[in-house]
């Protein structure tokens, strides 16, 4: 925009713009849930297309290191809540293995991962490296279970969590499910 055009711009539409996309972030928030991964890359196609509008660059949306620590507790707990309410035992595995439990029914072992979120719905995961190739490995020996809507109360710095929808994905495929890298490690060069 040239610098001419400014005293034509409609100033008071721009803030009511921004005030309808900012809105149910601010709702979100004040009720303990996070975007969706989905709602992110919205964010982020909106400022690619639109670069004059910041609203969709901005980051940190997303919850704080305690917040999503208790959040992936009290996913942990509904997932053993129901895998022992279908009858498996279950053994907490998330300490020294890729996946959170191991579940035994009947004999049959599985490897379960547990993925949690504040939102009512998650179309996308975050996944290590280790997880997707534990996943592609043991195919149809492994299951996902996703806690969504998990609520969150934050009482003098502690956060705890309540709450929470389990979606069960029993002999999950992970190479059915769109992928695409994240991060890089990228390590320099050894200098001989």
């Amino acid at each position: 925009m040239a610098y001419s055009d400014i005293r034509d711009t409609d100033f008071d539409n721009l803030f009511e713009q921004a005030a309808h996309r900012l809105l149910p972030i601010y709702h979100a928030q004040a009720i303990g849930r996070d975007l969706t991964d989905a709602d992110q890359r919205e964010l982020e196609i909106a400022a690619v297309l639109n670069p004059l509008d910041q609203l969709g660059s901005r980051q940190g949306y997303g919850l704080s290191a305690p917040a999503r620590a208790a959040v992936e507790r009290r996913s942990m707990e509904v997932a053993a809540q129901f895998l022992r309410s279908i009858g498996y035992a279950v053994r907490d595995t998330s300490a020294s293995n890729s996946f959170d439990f191991e579940a035994e029914l009947g004999g049959t072992r599985i490897k379960v991962e547990v993925k949690g979120t504040t939102s009512d719905r998650a179309d996308g995961i975050l996944m290590t490296a280790n997880e997707v190739e534990l996943h592609r490995n043991e195919r149809g020996k492994t299951a996902l279970i996703i806690v969504s809507s998990v609520r969150l109360c934050e009482q003098r710095g502690a956060y705890s969590g309540s709450g929470g929808n389990v979606e069960w994905l029993l002999g999950w495929d992970v190479d059915e499910w769109l992928q695409e890298p994240t991060a890089f490690r990228v390590t320099r060069p050894r200098v001989q």
